[in-house]
């Protein structure tokens, strides 16, 4: 069962008025790396832009979970259960639970692409999937493994699960937190026919998170997803 995470809603609140100026910051970063690669060719334009923006978007969340920590005077230990205690248990749930779980997302999203096709609607690809389809190096399969396996599950774990989940379920609404934050998570990627999907898969991390009282365990689940659909789409090339 999670345990208490000592800190106030409000800040939380201070958390995410800066979470919004960073995005609105990455927002122009991705406008600026487009105006100054507007002679490059479309997919060498779109690669840099997304893997610069990406980058910028983690960095600043990580900046910002450390700011949080020191100002709240926390340790990563009393934040997200990152102790030495259960690490590699945590660890091993996260990556056994994502093994069962594997099977059942591909074959979701397998059909909600095909109910939109049978209904005539174009599927476009993530944007992370097309970003990997227009990378033309190993520096760039690097970089996009880097951020897929690595970065965005820390980041979106300690976003979603660590940071709203937790704050909103200790202010009284638990069941908003676990839905609430499990839909945001599928909102954010941006992408309809993996919406249902990644919103279980959100329910499935929230889970694991309360289950271990770590946020390892989370984290394991989540690169371990990455990881399986990254080799997957690398094979497809």
């Amino acid at each position: 069962m999670l345990t208490h995470r000592p800190w106030s809603v409000e800040a939380m609140v201070n958390f995410l008025v800066w979470l919004f100026a960073a995005l609105a910051v990455v927002g122009l970063v991705g406008l600026g790396v487009q105006s100054l690669n507007a002679d490059e060719p479309e997919p060498v334009r779109q690669f840099r832009t997304g893997a610069v923006s990406t980058f910028v978007l983690h960095a600043a969340i990580f900046s910002l979970v450390y700011l949080f920590l020191r100002g709240n005077r926390l340790t990563l230990d009393a934040a997200f259960g990152l102790g030495e205690r259960g690490r590699w248990q945590a660890i091993g749930l996260g990556l056994g639970i994502v093994l069962l779980f594997l099977p059942v997302a591909l074959g979701l999203n397998w059909f909600f692409v095909r109910l939109a096709e049978l209904r005539s609607v174009t599927v476009e690809p993530q944007s992370a999937v097309r970003l990997l389809t227009e990378a033309r190096s190993s520096w760039q399969l690097a970089v996009m493994g880097i951020q897929t396996v690595i970065t965005a599950p820390l980041a979106e774990e300690v976003l979603f699960r660590g940071l709203l989940y937790v704050s909103i379920k200790q202010a009284g609404h638990p069941h908003i937190a676990l839905w609430g934050t499990a839909l945001l998570f599928g909102l954010s990627h941006g992408h309809l026919p993996t919406l249902v999907p990644l919103t279980l898969f959100g329910l499935l991390l929230t889970w694991l998170y309360e289950r271990a009282n770590n946020l390892l365990a989370p984290i394991a689940a989540h690169a371990g997803f990455n990881a399986a659909n990254f080799a997957l789409l690398l094979m497809d090339r």
